[in-house]
């Protein structure tokens, strides 16, 4: 069953990824906690299901989780463990190709994501009857997070569009306050990105702008400067946002 393990020690490579952007110097609180959504190898450049520019969450992510564990503060990193024939793949009826593979390569973190000792694992994504893109779908992460006392969540990760959102509206629904770092998510779907900027916003998330500024908020689809492009090459379950043709040159729809 899906559920909660401690993180085993982050791989890091020499010389890689510096955490280039520094976490704001939030008003954090002992009832605060970091949730990272699926920062994994299949949905950055490279990866089975890539993300266009999804590795650029990392250093963003890790100025947070540097932040939060300086404070003693909680980290929760979720994660795809997909078991052959998910219900989720292609082959199986499914949206999406197969990806995050349990014990494969594609399902590890991303090696530069600084995960301390201390995090917590969420596992997801393991039936084979129904897919689990929110966090909090039967893994018991309410009961863990009710335990610690905690009552807000700033979140961040892959897919925007896809797993952050379910994650962020089923933890409004459970009654916890959220805070979306949007600097740190990317969507697979750009032409899905500001629907479900919107619909985190009517769930009552708080989007919390590139700048960081304490009580900033994007207006839905202003998740990085101006509207991004969409490569129109990619299939449609890979249409994502594009930077400029120079920086991130796209041939087939994937990151890479």
């Amino acid at each position: 069953m899906p559920g909660l393990v401690r993180s085993p020690p982050p791989a890091r490579k020499a010389g890689g990824m510096e955490d280039s952007n520094m976490a704001a110097k939030f008003d954090l609180a002992s009832d605060d906690a970091l949730l990272i959504v699926d920062v994994q190898n299949d949905f950055c450049p490279g990866g089975a299901l890539a993300i266009e520019a999804g590795d650029r969450v990392v250093p963003v992510v890790n100025a947070w989780i540097r932040d939060f564990t300086e404070r003693g503060l909680t980290v929760f990193a979720s994660r795809d463990w997909h078991p052959e024939h998910h219900p989720s793949f292609e082959q199986e009826g499914g949206r999406w190709p197969r990806h995050c593979l349990q014990d494969t390569a594609g399902a590890a973190f991303h090696p530069e994501l600084a995960l301390p000792d201390s995090a917590t694992v969420v596992t997801k994504g393991v039936r084979f009857d129904q897919d689990q893109n929110s966090a909090f779908d039967q893994t018991g992460l309410e009961a863990r997070l009710q335990r610690q006392g905690i009552r807000r969540l700033f979140v961040a990760g892959l897919a925007l569009d896809v797993c952050v959102m379910a994650t962020a509206v089923d933890a409004r629904k459970l009654g916890f306050e959220v805070v979306l770092i949007a600097d740190a998510t990317r969507a697979v779907n750009a032409r899905n990105a500001e629907e479900a900027l919107a619909l985190m916003r009517a769930a009552g998330v708080h989007i919390l702008a590139p700048d960081r500024e304490a009580k900033a908020e994007t207006q839905p689809g202003e998740v990085e400067g101006d509207a991004p492009e969409v490569c129109l090459k990619a299939p449609e379950w890979a249409e994502h946002q594009r930077l400029d043709d120079s920086d991130m040159p796209c041939d087939d729809g994937r990151a890479g």
